[in-house]
């Protein structure tokens, strides 16, 4: 995965923070709340990875789990076995 593809993958994801944010609060978290109860990560960790800042697969694969949808997530990791 080239630098590039996850900086596009990060802006894509930055695009739609508001609907992941948007299904976290249908599932009743916020982002400190997903990274307490669920990932035990920092929120600012948890932030970064809905802006597209950073690619954390634990906190990817946790929205994974709550069923936010896939379109949602820009996963580097899916984006390879495409």
């Amino acid at each position: 995965m080239t630098p590039e593809i996850r900086r596009e993958l990060g802006a894509k994801r930055a695009q739609v923070t508001h609907l992941l944010r948007y299904e976290l609060r249908m599932r009743g978290y916020t982002d400190s709340s997903l990274a307490r109860e669920v990932i035990g990560c920092s929120p600012q960790n948890v932030r970064k990875t809905l802006v597209g800042e950073n690619h954390s697969p634990r906190v990817l694969d946790a929205l994974r789990m709550l069923g936010v949808p896939e379109k949602y997530l820009f996963d580097p990791r899916m984006a390879e076995l495409a």
